[in-house]
């Protein structure tokens, strides 16, 4: 067998068949030919077969496009209600979320649920559509959205919707978040919908739906204080057609598409620096569950996941948003399933630290200091645009008074030590095998550690539970002369608890970690047999 031309550069030249421009957003693979010719019928997913089916009829044609529109018409109406109505507003936000949700689900097998234009684009950008796919799919959810405007508009008279920046804030800071949680939305569904490792044909995982919805549980609760985070197009043109019959009419709409559809460029390419391989050719030599990203995907990774964390926890906190514990989990557990396959999605020094002192197969301690490097750094990075966007503000890092003492230590100990120890147990070791099987509540029990954490000492220590974090918000503290002294200690209290993770993991994993190390053996064997033939 001759050697596979390998660019990892590249995406293929002809992404779906001739045929089937729509198969719930993923490439052609194994179980159809760039040719159109049936391979394997046994692997299709449901989606490609209703798709088979239902060709051959105008209306099968269109059931993709009208699931976009039907979908999205859905997602504009309950936006809309919970944007003008006088529904709870704590709740608002998940409502959206589970709109997101259940739409997805519902309609993923028909035509993989984009309900955002900006997806479609992203979908577009990284190979996963045709360039007239992603435009009648984007048509489809605008005019989805639209409808829902007018008809919205249609049984009442009330047209205030919540849409713009803030008191205090300007335009500059409502486009900049906009765009941050846009970028959010269209990086996880890249990364849970459309990679070709983590969902597979024939073994499509079962949390894309959660993932994305949880976006949107992240970007609107953290968004509040600043704006009134819509992150997708189509929506953001109903609303606007909404707010045009107000008293006061303002052009929001036209301001927010431009973030939006940025925000698809900039996902693309952090996804095709995170997963470079899902654009090799497909004749690769090499099973899937074999190969591991590159270094630089791993470090990216690791970076994006952390920056995401903190500005998310930064922006809830200094937005006062009675739901911070609930929005900093749900990022968290997106950023779990968007990339525990690529660096083992650790996002925390603490966590990095009890991963390779449980196991350098779990972690070797080179990445250990690199992934440590980038959280660190994305940590920074995160903290300065929230300084930015919030006014120079900066979140304290210090316990509360009210408290005694040792709250502070026991506190960050201990949920930290929560934290890591479900990294390690649900989200790092997996043995042999069941590596093949897609684990859909790993990136669920990550978050909710989290923010079982934030919901317990939040009001005691602030639920940090992350060196990183710490470091990052005390280095804008300092800059902004409110002093950062306690920094050291939650560091220190946060380390232990990833070191006690380790501990009790080993004793409660041993012959997992045994099982780890024998496959990670033989997959390095295997590797090295075929790296020659690779470069020849």
């Amino acid at each position: 067998m001759a050697a596979p031309d390998i660019d990892s550069g590249a995406a293929p030249s002809r992404p779906y068949t001739t045929d089937l421009g729509v198969l719930s957003g993923r490439p052609a693979s194994s179980g159809m030919l760039p040719s159109g010719q049936v391979s394997n019928p046994s692997s299709w997913s449901a989606g490609e077969l209703g798709l088979i089916e239902a060709k051959s009829s105008w209306w099968g044609y269109s059931a993709p496009y009208l699931a976009e529109f039907v979908g999205t018409f859905l997602l504009t109406l309950t936006f809309l209600c919970n944007a003008s109505g006088k529904g709870d507003p704590v709740w608002a936000v998940t409502s959206n979320a589970l709109a997101v949700m259940v739409a997805t689900y519902s309609l993923s097998h028909i035509s993989g649920a984009n309900l955002n234009p900006s997806v479609s684009v992203a979908l577009w950008l990284a190979g996963r559509h045709r360039f007239k796919v992603a435009a009648m799919f984007c048509a489809s959810q605008i005019l989805g959205g639209s409808a829902a405007a007018l008809l919205r508009y249609s049984v009442s008279t009330i047209s205030d919707v919540d849409f713009g920046p803030r008191q205090g804030y300007g335009a500059s800071e409502a486009l900049f978040v906009e765009f941050v949680f846009t970028a959010l939305i269209c990086f996880v569904y890249l990364n849970t919908a459309a990679s070709k490792w983590n969902n597979p044909v024939g073994d499509q995982n079962g949390f894309v739906g959660l993932a994305v919805g949880l976006c949107f549980v992240a970007g609107g609760y953290a968004s509040a204080s600043v704006s009134g985070t819509v992150m997708n197009p189509a929506i953001s043109v109903g609303m606007q057609l909404i707010e045009m019959r107000s008293i006061s009419p303002e052009s929001w709409a036209a301001a927010y598409l431009l973030p939006e559809f940025l925000a698809a460029f900039i996902s693309v390419g952090a996804y095709r620096i995170v997963r470079p391989r899902e654009f090799e050719k497909e004749d690769s030599l090499l099973d899937r569950w074999t190969w591991s990203a590159p270094v630089s995907g791993k470090v990216m990774a690791e970076f994006i996941g952390t920056f995401f964390w903190v500005f998310t926890k930064a922006m809830s906190h200094l937005g006062r948003s009675r739901a911070e514990a609930w929005s900093v989990a749900a990022v968290l557990a997106t950023m779990v399933y968007s990339l525990r396959s690529v660096s083992g999605g650790f996002f925390n020094p603490a966590s990095t630290i009890a991963a390779t002192v449980s196991s350098p197969s779990l972690c070797t301690p080179h990445l250990c200091v690199v992934y440590i490097l980038a959280q660190l750094f994305a940590g920074s990075c995160a903290s300065s645009a929230v300084y930015l966007i919030h006014n120079e503000a900066s979140v304290p890092v210090r316990p509360n008074a009210t408290f005694p003492a040792g709250s502070s230590i026991i506190g960050e100990a201990a949920f930290t030590f929560l934290f890591c120890y479900v990294v390690l147990a649900a989200g790092v070791a997996v043995p042999g095998a069941s590596r093949k099987h897609q684990d859909n509540m790993a990136g669920l029990a990550v978050g909710l550690a989290v923010g079982v954490g934030g919901l317990a000492v939040g009001s005691i220590t602030g639920g940090v539970l992350n060196p990183a974090m710490a470091l990052g918000f005390t280095g804008l503290s300092a800059f902004s002369g409110h002093g950062g002294r306690q920094c050291l200690g939650y560091v220190i209290y946060e380390v232990v608890g990833g070191l006690m993770a380790a501990a009790v993991f080993r004793a409660t994993h041993q012959r997992y970690l045994l099982k780890l190390e024998e496959v990670c053996q033989q997959e390095d064997a295997e590797a090295a047999e075929v790296e020659p033939v690779l470069q020849a």
